[in-house]
């Protein structure tokens, strides 16, 4: 049995402060598993934001999504074609 002071802790908004969240989790694997998960807990998970990109990347990276893979994808099909011509005999213009 946990007796704590007082069960506002446990509301949705409060459970997400700093030390409410960790206290409930190690109190529950204290009565489940006897103890065993809480060295597990103690790390904090940390937030990874993400960068800002640069000008010059954003247009460099929708060149080569928007201009340079179609030009890719285009050119394969024309070369799978040519193949094919090839294999059956038919003259390439």
């Amino acid at each position: 049995m946990i007796l704590t002071g007082c069960s506002e802790m446990f509301k949705q908004s409060l459970i997400t402060q700093e030390g409410h969240l960790p206290f409930f989790l190690n109190a529950v694997d204290a009565l489940v598993s006897g103890g065993k998960l809480t060295g597990i807990q103690n790390r904090r998970p940390t937030t990874q934001a993400l960068t800002t990109v640069s000008a010059v990347a954003k247009t460099w990276y929708r060149f080569f999504t928007l201009g340079f893979m179609p030009l890719i994808i285009i050119g394969a099909g024309l070369t799978q074609a040519a193949w094919r011509r090839r294999r059956r005999g038919i003259a390439v213009a």
